[in-house]
C-alpha cells in the first residue's frame, strides 16, 4: 500500500546547533514552528558542521541538539539523525586571516575541543544518545547508508569548498535519507500488524 509523502524544508543556512533549537519556537522568517503545527512524522537533523567549524565545542553541540531530540519527540516527531561527515578541514583554513585563525584557536582551547574536529563532534553525538537512552528513539543515517563503506571521503561528492555537497552527493544523501525512513515505515507496519489483536478473545 503506498501513501503521498510531502516534503518541507526550513531554516537558516549556516546555522549552529544552537540557533537550530531557537528556530522551533518561531513561526516567521526561518522559522520552523509551522513544519511541526502540519503534522510531520519525521524531521531530518542537519547539524554539527558548523558548530565544529566554529570551534564551538562539543558540550554546548550536544546539549543543544539534545534538546532538539527532546522538543521533537514530545511533539510526536521521530527525529532523523543524519551522522556527521569527514569534511574537508584543510578547506576551512583558507582565507582565513590570522586574526580568525587565532580566535578559532582560542575557542577551540577555551571548549576543550580541536580545532576543525568533526570525528570529535560525531563521536560526541553518539555518547549523548546512548547516555540519555535515545538510540531507539530516533532514526540514524550513517555514512554507509548514502556513503558507502570507503573510509575516505569522496571528493567528486562536494563542492570546491570540500564542505557542501554537489548535486550529486546530495542525490545520495536523499537517497540515503528516504530508505532509512521507508525501512523505519515497513518495521513500524510490520510491529503494528503483528501487535493487533486477532480473534473473538482479541478483546481480553
Amino acid at each position: 500500500v503506498t501513501k503521498p509523502v510531502a516534503v518541507k524544508s526550513k531554516g537558516r543556512g549556516g546555522e549552529k546547533s544552537k540557533g537550530i533549537y531557537q528556530l522551533l519556537f518561531q513561526s516567521e522568517g526561518d522559522g520552523t514552528k509551522k513544519l511541526f503545527l502540519s503534522g510531520a512524522d519525521y524531521c531530518i537533523i542537519s547539524a554539527g558542521i558548523n558548530d565544529a567549524a566554529a570551534n564551538w565545542g562539543t558540550e554546548q553541540f550536544c546539549a543543544h541538539y539534545l534538546k532538539i531530540i527532546n522538543f521533537l519527540l514530545f511533539n510526536g516527531v521521530c527525529p532523523v539523525v543524519i551522522e556527521i561527515p569527514n569534511v574537508d578541514i584543510k578547506g576551512l583554513y583558507k582565507g582565513k586571516n590570522t586574526k580568525d585563525s587565532f580566535v578559532d584557536f582560542l575557542r577551540s582551547t577555551m571548549t576543550h575541543s580541536g580545532m576543525y574536529n568533526y570525528p570529535e563532534y560525531r563521536e560526541a553525538l553518539f555518547a549523548m544518545l546512548d547516555e540519555n537512552g535515545l538510540r531507539d528513539k530516533v532514526l540514524i543515517v550513517s555514512l554507509r547508508d548514502w556513503y558507502g563503506d570507503s573510509a575516505e571521503m569522496n571528493w567528486s561528492f562536494f563542492l570546491n569548498d570540500g564542505i557542501h555537497l554537489n548535486h550529486q552527493g546530495y542525490e545520495l544523501l536523499d537517497t540515503g535519507i528516504a530508505t532509512a525512513i521507508a525501512n523505519d515505515l515497513r518495521e513500524k507496519s510490520i510491529s503494528e500488524s503483528v501487535n493487533e489483536p486477532m480473534g473473538q478473545y482479541a478483546q481480553y
